[in-house]
């Protein structure tokens, strides 16, 4: 009914004018919050921010103007921003992590998974908090819980399962263990 005809897409967008400019600030301010408190800096972060800062002037005038060239790239550009999201790379490669940590000595694998995994939101003592992360110096999980916490996700915390093997994730756990008791 609304693309029937150009006269009823204008004046539903007339009409939601005022929600969509709320929408848009919540979702920019939002946005720009989670950007400075998600303690990301890896690559594929800063080329899906500036994705953002192209899509968005694009998607306006393309969708002003309506053209037909502007308007669907914009949502092209916004697919590709998702996927950057998700694999948390620009080409898409979601390869595993496990063999990054082949040549490691089994007493610095926890170690050195959690720096490369888990410090940037848990903190190098795992109080600093960031994207809703819990300080794991004052969680009460058993060894077997926070395993499986880290291989299944929670919230903003994303599954390492597929990342990482049992082996690794064990280590993991039994670093947060040992941060817990005041050792690292």
């Amino acid at each position: 009914m609304l693309f029937t005809s150009p006269d009823a897409l204008d004046k539903f967008t007339a009409k939601m004018k005022m929600l969509q400019n709320i929408v848009t600030v919540l979702f920019l301010v939002t946005g720009i919050y989670l950007a400075f408190n998600s303690g990301i800096i890896d690559t594929w972060f800063w080329v899906k921010m500036a994705g953002i800062a192209l899509v968005i002037p694009m998607a306006i005038v393309g969708f002003k103007r309506k053209s037909k060239i502007l308007a669907p790239l914009s949502f092209i550009l916004l697919l590709y921003i998702y996927g950057i999201s998700e694999t948390k790379s620009p080409v898409f490669k979601t390869d595993s992590h496990v063999s990054a940590y082949v040549d490691v000595a089994p007493e610095q694998l926890g170690f050195e998974i959690y720096k490369a995994e888990c410090n940037a939101c848990h903190g190098p003592d795992g109080k600093m908090g960031l994207s809703g992360s819990k300080d794991l110096a004052l969680s009460v999980l058993s060894n077997e819980e926070l395993s499986s916490l880290i291989r299944d996700g929670k919230n903003a915390m994303p599954p390492f399962g597929k990342k990482l093997n049992d082996e690794q994730i064990t280590a993991v756990s039994q670093y947060v263990m040992d941060l817990r008791k005041g050792g690292n």
